[in-house]
């Protein structure tokens, strides 16, 4: 009887605690709370639509292009405005290429070979990545076979595939031929491409393909922050300038926590630099933000990077010593 008893004592206790817990979730909040970091929104709030499917490519011959067409009507019809992939950036494999001991099962599953291309271009890729925004900067609406052919050819050069494919999509099929930086192995390339069944290919640059909108970061939009920052009391070191969409490697210094730019993220090659006076307000300068994707501490050092890393609220902190990581915490 007492074994029966203590059951029944444990069954009521959990069911008390399952009711409890029920209710505790009724009226549970985060305490981190992100929609109330930022005031009411300037306008319509953004709608973002996230497409997720197994890796098509991996499926064989059980996908077949005109079974995506319903997926690719409906996404034409929902009209997006930026369409963005989960692909390595050709200048990302640009900068592993430079480490091929490092990163060579990644510049192998990853990166395309881009040297037929930059050799027909006359590009590398961080030259071949400058010269895509400059044409971009001075699109036009309505462009010519030849334009696209060309900014298809360079975004090959810049290790950027679908970008290119989405270009030879929009050729009419009597204009995705030879000429302006394309021979007949690129020719064969982008065909390939336009064949592939994956997400990349198949989804991201098909719906692409059928507008002529394109987004990319705006210069003009960096300059506005190193502007404002400046007329606020920051010193601008370096930088600060734009020639069409290319904006030069900035460096700011003096910023305070009154000026915007203490409380802004950058997108672009600019950077705050701050004199503190010991470590301690090294760290709490490292950790005043309501960001924290990932830090880096930059010592010759050891004891005092790990040191350092591991106080920074971060969801990553690495130490580095010139350009080797010595550990990610």
């Amino acid at each position: 009887m007492n074994t029966v008893r203590s059951s029944a004592g444990l069954l009521a206790l959990g069911v008390a605690l399952a009711l409890t817990g029920a209710a505790a979730a009724q009226t549970y909040r985060p305490a981190f709370q992100p929609d109330q970091l930022k005031g009411a929104p300037v306008g319509p709030v953004n709608q973002v639509l996230v497409v997720g499917s197994p890796h098509l490519a991996q499926m064989g011959d059980a996908v077949k292009a005109e079974m995506l067409t319903p997926l690719l009507d409906r996404l034409a019809a929902w009209a997006p405005e930026v369409i963005a992939i989960e692909n390595v950036s050709g200048l990302q494999c640009d900068a592993m290429r430079r480490y091929p001991q490092r990163y060579r099962v990644s510049i192998s599953d990853y990166c395309p070979d881009v040297s037929h291309a930059g050799q027909q271009a006359g590009l590398d890729v961080p030259a071949a990545n400058a010269e895509a925004e400059r044409l971009l900067a001075e699109w036009p609406a309505a462009p010519s076979p030849e334009q696209r052919r060309r900014l298809a050819a360079v975004f090959l050069a810049a290790g950027e595939p679908t970008s290119a494919l989405v270009q030879w999509l929009r050729l009419a099929p009597a204009e995705r031929r030879e000429g302006e930086g394309l021979d007949a192995t690129l020719v064969a390339q982008l065909n390939t491409l336009t064949d592939s069944i994956n997400e990349s290919d198949a989804v991201a640059a098909a719906s692409t393909a059928r507008t002529e909108s394109i987004r990319y970061q705006s210069a003009a939009e960096q300059t506005e922050q190193i502007d404002t920052a400046v007329s606020q009391g920051a010193t601008l070191l370096t930088g600060g300038t734009r020639d069409g969409a290319f904006f030069a490697p900035t460096v700011l210094a003096d910023v305070t926590p009154e000026m915007d730019v203490y409380r802004e993220e950058l997108f672009g090659p600019a950077a705050v630099v701050y004199r503190v006076a010991d470590e301690d307000a090294a760290v709490d300068l490292a950790n005043d933000t309501t960001f924290g994707l990932g830090s880096y501490v930059f010592t010759t050092d050891e004891e005092q990077a790990a040191r350092v890393a591991d106080r920074i609220d971060a969801g990553l902190s690495a130490a580095v010593r010139r350009t080797e990581i010595l550990g990610i915490h």
